[in-house]
């Protein structure tokens, strides 16, 4: 089955590094993937590698991106269409449509992330929401399936998704084993890391991109807060984006250069979750939280906002120390009471517990399910 999945561009995100860590997967499931996206992000050669084909797609105009689309499958057969656009798929699943090739809508966030700046604004919140519906709309009458990576990112089509054949909730999926094989890797950013946290009381871990939803100036503040120089604290930031710039500046304006590590993007974060202590993880919203699941796996203790998504990608154990992702005080004593407990050396069994909970959402569990309906809607679709 030759399967064609478009994404914006290969990045170091997360729905990318879940991409490539299931090609294997699809592989041995007798799935041939291609991708369709815009060439020139840092993973291109990681998928090339892997023997993957990609195309070019050529601009992120909606209008354009239907007529690529369209011409693609006008040149070349494939079986089936599977967008990693979310909310932006709608004129993609009409050209699909028009083609009689099933198309899936994955959805990775539990709001729309499309000019979210005009969201507050009173005339561009307007045009945001007429271009989105026409988006929903499109993808409620030409997809044949919408995946949700986390069940809350499905309530964004319908509240009543569950039970609706149009809807499929499926757990994301972590390669557990290229984990355990970057714990023990040692590159000389890793060296430089190892210096930096040496002889630390605490280490603490974030892995994020540097943009609005991950609120990486309320960690700073968070940080700060828990009094890192008296403390001996340290804080490594794992990440790049476009609000990268604005917080190292926020870090030095808070004389905390010596307490916070900024390691840029990084393929191998097993290894540096292997040598901290705790995660945090204050965004706004999310899809999911892949590194909440990998954290986990890894035997990290998890402090996170609480919002919807986390209490699917978290052990139960860990939502007493949920916080809100806007209230500074109430984000300090909860990570205040979780270095509490772990100095008490209290959290053994949850860890534990925890770790088992994250082994439920690998990444060959959620391909043979995403497969399973693939070979389905190919059926229903070929019968209809």
């Amino acid at each position: 089955m030759k399967v064609l999945v478009i994404v914006n561009r290969l990045d170091m995100g997360g729905i990318e590094n879940m991409l490539l860590a299931s090609i294997k997967s699809y592989k041995t499931k007798n799935i041939d993937i291609y991708i369709i996206s815009n060439l020139g992000g840092g993973l291109d050669h990681e998928f090339v590698k892997k023997g993957i084909t990609l195309i070019d797609l050529k601009g992120t105009n909606p209008f354009k991106q239907f007529f690529r689309l369209f011409y693609i499958l006008k040149i070349e057969k494939f079986d089936i269409v599977h967008s990693q656009y979310s909310h932006n798929s709608g004129f993609l699943a009409l050209a699909s449509y028009l083609r009689k090739v099933p198309f899936f809508i994955s959805v990775h966030n539990q709001k729309a992330v499309f000019k979210l700046s005009w969201e507050n604004k009173f005339f561009l919140s307007t045009l945001r929401s007429l271009y989105l519906n026409i988006h929903k709309k499109l993808s409620l009458d030409f997809s044949s399936l919408i995946v949700g990576h986390s069940e809350v990112n499905l309530d964004y089509y319908s509240r009543k998704w569950r039970g609706n054949q149009k809807f499929f909730a499926v757990k994301n999926g972590i390669d557990f084993s290229n984990l355990n094989e970057q714990a023990n890797s040692n590159n000389e950013n890793n060296v430089a890391f190892k210096n930096f946290i040496y002889n630390a009381s605490k280490v603490f871990i974030h892995i994020g991109s540097f943009k609005d939803q991950k609120n990486h100036s309320f960690l700073i503040d968070l940080f700060e807060k828990l009094e890192p120089k008296k403390n001996n604290y340290k804080l490594v930031l794992l990440g790049s984006g476009n609000l990268l710039g604005a917080i190292q500046d926020k870090v030095k304006n808070r004389g905390l250069e010596d307490f916070v590590f900024f390691a840029g993007m990084q393929k191998e974060i097993g290894f540096y979750l292997e040598k901290s202590d705790i995660f945090l993880f204050p965004s706004l919203y999310e899809g999911f939280g892949n590194v909440l699941i990998e954290a986990q796996y890894m035997k990290i203790p998890v402090c996170a906002s609480q919002i919807t998504p986390h209490y699917e990608a978290v052990y139960k154990g860990y939502h007493k120390y949920f916080f809100d992702p806007k209230d500074l005080n109430d984000a300090f004593i909860k990570t205040n009471k979780l270095i509490e407990d772990y100095d008490k050396c209290s959290l053994g069994t949850m860890i534990d517990k925890a770790c088992y909970f994250s082994a439920n959402f690998s990444v060959e569990n959620m391909v043979n399910e995403i497969v399973l309906k693939y070979k389905a809607r190919k059926r229903e679709f070929n019968e209809g």
